[in-house]
């Protein structure tokens, strides 16, 4: 019975560790850890950002009568971001930070052009003209506080979910950035209240046909998102296309995920999570339909981060990987255990218990005769028998029976 209490016991055991398997119980199926798709979304979901941007400048608009520079004008964007070091590092496309950039430039000339038409009660043809105007006669574009170039305002924040830490608009010090032209990254910084958790830069160039998965907030989802002010991301799976370099030596990523406008500064991680780049650009043809999408180079974005001493995260190592795959299995062998010394300390302290067995009189406790097949047989004067006993050993017993008693013979009397 202990035994088969026992057996229960280290299968159940083994059932809640998660241990029981082909090789050792027939007929359970092994518990194995997805490490799909949704492993992944998992780990990246929570290192995500929504990065929002406003960029602020001055036209000097030209018309008829002359030029003038105009009112403040914001252009507002968004871009996608994550987490590299939990301290607050942030990574994001440099174009989505760049204020010298000449689609910054362009954005704020066609608002300046917008609201003069406003004005002058002018229609969308002369609106058209004279921004293609502005942009041929490159109208000068100064910062809020008459720098070279428009000035821009970083404020990121994290959608809904369990993971959310940034719940509310958190400013971002820009700390560095990298023109489109010279890799296409930027580093962004937060004061966050706890420690973000951080995405791991892969450290190897990633192969033609693997598998990745683009993520970001891309524009074009905003309106299905029921007003909220950050969406929920992405998740645009592909596989790497090929590797390009350009003339001036900096490398990119084709991968054939489909990214759009929004998606640019967000990750494209490789099966197991890892960064392999940041979403940058999409290049197209104006006779094809089809967008041809680049990610930054993971190698050249290690050495970036590194030179601007950010700390990189490391994957996950075989010894703590060893850990955590075994700290199931040996909660339940403890469970097995304690389970098997509670059920034999019970049962030894039943048969303590128990009292002891009466045998009848003028039979010793170890006889053969005094088994459960022989219940129904007297004790008092037990049947003689020779040779083996109930329990296999040769018994000889001589018993004297009261009918049996023998006449002493005397000498002529009569038998």
């Amino acid at each position: 019975m202990l035994r088969r209490i026992i057996g229960v016991a280290v299968v159940s055991g083994l059932l809640f560790a998660g241990m029981a398997g082909p090789g050792l119980i027939s007929g359970v199926p092994v518990a194995v850890a997805d490490q799909g798709n949704a492993a992944v979304i998992e780990k990246v979901g929570s290192s995500l950002v929504y990065v929002r941007t406003r960029f602020m400048g001055r036209v000097k608009v030209t018309d008829a009568v002359g030029a003038s520079w105009s009112e403040l004008l914001v252009v507002n964007g968004q871009c996608s971001g994550y987490v590299v070091d939990p301290r607050g590092y942030i990574v994001t496309a440099g174009h989505c930070v760049d204020g010298d950039d000449d689609g910054i430039r362009n954005a704020l000339r066609m608002k300046s052009v917008i609201d003069v038409a406003r004005t002058l009660g002018k229609d969308s043809d002369w609106l058209r003209k004279k921004y293609a105007q502005a942009v041929a006669e490159k109208w000068p574009v100064i910062g809020a506080a008459g720098a070279g170039f428009p000035m821009v305002e970083v404020s990121v924040r994290q959608p809904e979910g369990p993971a959310q830490v940034l719940r509310s608009w958190a400013v971002a010090d820009v700390l560095d950035y990298q023109r489109f032209t010279a890799g296409d990254n930027a580093v962004i910084k937060v004061n966050p209240v706890k420690e973000l958790p951080a995405l791991v830069v892969s450290d190897e160039t990633p192969t033609l046909g693997e598998s990745v998965i683009s993520v970001g907030f891309p524009g074009a989802v905003q309106p299905n998102a029921a007003g909220a002010e950050v969406p929920q991301p992405s998740y645009k799976t592909g596989t790497v296309s090929s590797r390009q370099v350009d003339d001036s030596g900096i490398a990119r990523t084709e991968v054939s995920a489909t990214m759009g406008s929004g998606m640019s500064g967000g990750p494209t991680v490789n099966s197991a999570g890892e960064v392999i780049g940041t979403n940058s650009c999409g290049n197209s043809l104006p006779q094809e339909n089809d967008s041809f999408n680049f990610i930054t180079d993971n190698l050249a974005l290690r050495g970036y981060l590194s030179s601007n001493n950010i700390v990189l995260a490391q994957p996950e190592s075989e010894g703590r990987r060893s850990v955590s795959a075994w700290a199931a299995p040996l909660a339940g062998a403890v469970v097995v255990v304690v389970v098997i010394v509670f059920i034999a300390v019970r049962l030894r302290r039943r048969c303590s218990r128990m009292p002891a067995p009466v045998h009848p009189p003028g039979v010793p406790p170890q006889s053969p005769y005094y088994a459960p097949q022989f219940a129904g047989w007297s004790a008092v004067s037990p049947i003689p028998r020779s040779g083996p006993s109930a329990v296999g050993h040769p018994v000889a017993r001589h018993v004297t029976l009261p009918h049996a008693v023998p006449r002493r013979s005397v000498p002529g009397s009569v038998p």
